[in-house]
């Protein structure tokens, strides 16, 4: 799915458009990362059975996979990687620590609070209209 993000008044961002691409799998937003039980039917446990705690989670317990997204508009903020344009999970608030009730809404908003952000605000900027290869 493309967007655009506009760039936060009074920042470095300011009067800049930001083409992005974000990536859902055919089960967003409800497929959760790996492990047992998003795929397969859980098998009951018995009472006498011995297995760690750790395989008898619930799939609420699981992680849920977030979208990805890629800016294609060069961009230099804290949380995507400037040699692709990949927003990185774990620097990203939204995307690390990724909530069911969270929609693609929510990330294109955060996106735009973190290019006001201290960190991110006064960063200096490729030149206009660049992209990503």
């Amino acid at each position: 799915m493309a967007n655009n993000v506009l760039g936060t008044r009074k920042t470095a961002h300011d009067g800049r458009i930001y083409g992005l691409k974000i990536y859902c799998d055919l089960d967003y937003p409800k497929k959760v990362r790996g492990g047992r039980g998003s795929e397969k039917k859980r098998r009951k446990r018995h009472p006498d059975d011995r297995t760690s705690a750790a395989s008898s989670r619930s799939p609420s317990d699981e992680k849920i996979q977030p979208p990805k997204v890629r800016f294609l508009t060069k961009i230099n903020m804290n949380c995507v990687d400037s040699r692709n344009g990949n927003v990185i999970p774990s620097a990203f608030h939204v995307l690390g620590r990724w909530k069911m009730n969270y929609r693609i809404e929510t990330v294109l908003v955060e996106l735009r609070r973190e290019m006001a952000s201290s960190s991110n605000r006064k960063l200096a900027q490729p030149t206009e209209g660049s992209s990503y290869e």
